[in-house]
């Protein structure tokens, strides 16, 4: 009687996919990317934003789940809009996928104006006016 035994390692084809392609939200509300990963030997997954690595310990607002597979903005601001990137590579291939954030909500942009402006007063108001060194602040005052 003869017994053999084989050991084979299983390795399938690497794919990656970020979903929602894209996604809109408002400011102060959260997000969440989903890199949908299948293939063996099981892949490592790194995000990346505009094309720079997604650091959690620089932006708290940042979470990845335990398998970094899920990555979460909680209360977005403005510079959140952008594309988001999972990178994920095996000892065989690598693969990526993207998908964008983009910021909806409506804001007010608040000026300083030289002098001021009274109700009913029909002086056009110029460019001059509206210059980034009269810039005061930004508020967030609803969504579209």
């Amino acid at each position: 009687m003869i017994c053999a035994m084989a050991l084979f390692d299983v390795v399938a084809e690497l794919t990656a996919r970020v979903r929602p392609d894209v996604q809109v939200v408002d400011v102060g509300q959260s997000a969440t990317f989903l890199c949908v990963v299948s293939g063996s030997p099981s892949p490592s997954v790194v995000w990346y934003k505009d094309g720079a690595p997604v650091s959690v310990d620089d932006d708290t607002r940042l979470t990845l789940s335990d398998d970094q597979r899920r990555l979460s903005v909680r209360r977005v601001f403005r510079h959140d809009t952008g594309v988001y990137q999972c990178l994920v590579e095996n000892a065989d291939e690598g693969r990526q996928s993207s998908g964008r954030l983009i910021i909806g909500g409506i804001a007010l942009t608040v000026f300083h104006t030289p002098d001021p402006v009274h109700c009913g007063d029909a002086r056009p108001r110029t460019a001059p006016y509206l210059s980034t060194p009269n810039l005061v602040h930004m508020i967030v005052i609803g969504s579209r």
